[in-house]
């Protein structure tokens, strides 16, 4: 905690733990968490500059217990909105950008507005499948209600999730009982303390898409999204289910939207500028020398990979076919 004349100007969660005999100072939130960095007070800015920060960094490091690796992934450049942007100090030390970006945007006070951001033919697409899935029979969209009812509906999108995953071959923290068990706990909360928001897109009463997103302080965060591949793929039902979340906020007045960590077509239709990550990993010992080379090679790797479509396709298929 860094205060100044009493008042609290910065929160930094981090920890120091244990891998392959090193110490690394890390964010807290390991692989939960999308975001990692500090909470600032609104006036941070105004009232340290980088170079005070750097000089900070050097005091909060110098009070930690010892370590051997510094490891910060996953920082957003930004700690605010594409519309009011605030620099992350952590993020502003050094580093590269990681292999993933975030894809944030601010909504518009109409739908139409939103929709005015794609060309005239994208518009008219979605609209010809939403008719089409209409044809089909019954659509309904609608947010869970209850607990009991957003209990019921978090278990079968999380299983859902997790069939997805292990089909692409990607481990996942779903088919982890403990990981569950907090997801319960998340739906059921009384209706005074809910966290959770929970929609399903069905038709003639089967499973089209779902989601499980976070509304706070006018920010919708989309946390996990899958749909059924085997029903009417054509029609983008996964994308269609999206459009009708992104319509809701725009009508209960949310500010921003944000689909989260991690490159996917539809999340750059959505999103023309994506919020830059950015790793640093430095050695703060002579053990952590080789290890910290070894890591920043490894993320840059990862990111030129990601970044191109070719390769990252047939990792994807090689990951895939090994599951």
């Amino acid at each position: 905690v860094v205060a100044r004349q009493g008042e609290t100007l910065l929160v930094a969660p981090l920890g120091i733990e244990r891998r392959f005999g090193l110490r690394r100072l890390v964010w807290l939130g390991g692989r939960l968490a999308d975001y990692k960095g500090p909470l600032v007070a609104p006036d941070f800015a105004a009232r340290m500059g980088h170079e005070d920060f750097a000089a900070l960094w050097t005091q909060i490091r110098r009070a930690l217990p010892p370590h051997d690796l510094i490891v910060m992934e996953d920082q957003p450049v930004s700690l605010g909105t594409p519309g009011a942007p605030f620099a992350n100090p952590f993020a502003g030390l050094g580093g590269a950008a990681a292999p993933d970006a975030a894809y944030v945007f601010d909504l518009p006070e109409t739908f139409d507005a939103f929709s005015q951001r794609y060309r005239a033919e994208t518009r008219r697409i979605d609209r010809s499948k939403m008719r089409k899935l209409e044809a089909e029979g019954e659509v309904t969209f609608r947010f869970a209600e209850t607990p009991d009812e957003r209990l019921a509906m978090v278990e079968d999108i999380l299983a859902r999730k997790a069939a997805q995953l292990a089909a692409q071959g990607i481990s996942s923290i779903f088919d982890d009982e403990r990981h569950l068990a907090a997801w319960r706990e998340l739906a059921t909360l009384p209706a005074e303390k809910q966290l959770l928001e929970v929609a399903e897109l069905r038709l003639d009463g089967a499973f089209l898409s779902g989601s499980i997103g976070h509304v706070w302080h006018g920010r919708n965060t989309l946390m996990v999204h899958t749909y059924d591949p085997a029903t009417l793929p054509r029609l983008s039902p996964g994308r269609l289910h999206l459009l009708k979340l992104i319509q809701s906020s725009i009508e209960r007045g949310l500010a921003t939207y944000d689909l989260s960590v991690g490159y996917a077509a539809y999340k750059e239709s959505f999103c023309d500028t994506p919020t830059e990550m950015r790793n640093a990993v430095a050695a703060a010992s002579a053990l952590g020398v080789p290890v910290a080379l070894a890591m920043r090679s490894g993320f840059a790797v990862k990111r030129f990979i990601k970044n191109d479509p070719r390769l990252m396709a047939l990792v994807q298929k090689a990951r895939a076919r090994l599951a």
